[in-house]
This record gives structure tokens, sequence and C-alpha cells, in this order.
């Protein structure tokens, strides 16, 4: 009798800290982010386009340039930035890795557009990455080209 009551506990005993577990690991899940940001970085080739980034994010960012920063931050993508927060179109993009705008008046450039954050879609195009508001399950392209087709 002993022997069963002291299994019962064992198993219970395991069975409570694999429960802790399961918590903790669905709590650190929650407070990665309450918004989910998919980026997709494709580079326009004369051969076809080549994507060098497609990931989806987990966020608390307000705007896309806040995003970008934690992206950089995170050592996924190496951003060369222009400008300043505080401007009035805020910062734009002129590097992402190894492709850099090396004449801003022929290109190609960083344009970036996105079909499903509301403030895009609503004015027809996406403001400074600086202004840009982000929503959950936005879908940002970004597109290194010297084509504004």
């Amino acid at each position: 009798m002993k022997k069963s009551l002291v299994k019962v506990l064992i198993v219970l005993g395991i069975g409570a800290v694999l429960l802790g577990a399961v918590a903790w690991y669905n709590q650190s899940k929650l407070q990665a982010g309450s918004k989910a940001i998919r980026i997709v970085m494709i580079v326009d080739e004369e051969a076809g386009d080549v994507t060098i980034l497609d990931k989806t994010i987990r966020t608390d960012a307000e705007t896309l340039g806040e995003l970008l920063d934690e992206m950089e931050a995170k050592k996924w993508v190496d951003f060369e930035l222009s400008g300043d927060k505080t401007d009035a179109f805020g910062r734009f993009i002129v590097g992402v890795d190894d492709y850099v705008t090396e004449d801003s008046a022929a290109g190609p450039w960083w344009l970036y557009d996105s079909e499903t954050n509301p403030d895009c879609v609503s004015a027809s195009y996406c403001s400074g990455i600086d202004q840009a508001p982000i929503y959950d399950k936005d879908l940002f392209t970004f597109t290194f080209t010297s084509s504004f087709e």
C-alpha cells in the first residue's frame, strides 16, 4: 500500500512539474510580442527576383521603423538608413545587407509596400518607416529595384 502511494505521489509530482513547464513556455511565447508582422525582402535582378528574407516577426513595435531597428539589433539584417527619426519624413532605407543604393538619382533603391496595412491601403502608398504604424498580421514587401512599376 505504501509503495503504491509513493508511486502515485511521484507521478503527480512529475505531472505538476510538466504542467508548470508548459505554462511557463506558453507565457514566454505570449510575451514575445503582441503582433506578428511578416517582412519579405526581394532583390529585383535581371534573371528574376531573389528573396533574401521572408520572416514573420513577433513584436510590440508601434512603427515599421521600430521593427526594423529590432531586426537589426537581433542581427537578422544589416540596415543602412539615412535621415533622422525626427525629420519630416523620418528615415529611409539606403541599404540592406550587401544591397546598397550607390546612386540615388539612378537607383536601384529600396522601395516597400503593403497590401494588408490599412494605412498603406487607404492612402495607396506607405508613409516613411518612422511614421508607418504596424498592425497584427501586416505584410510588408521590400524590393531593391531600379523600376517604379
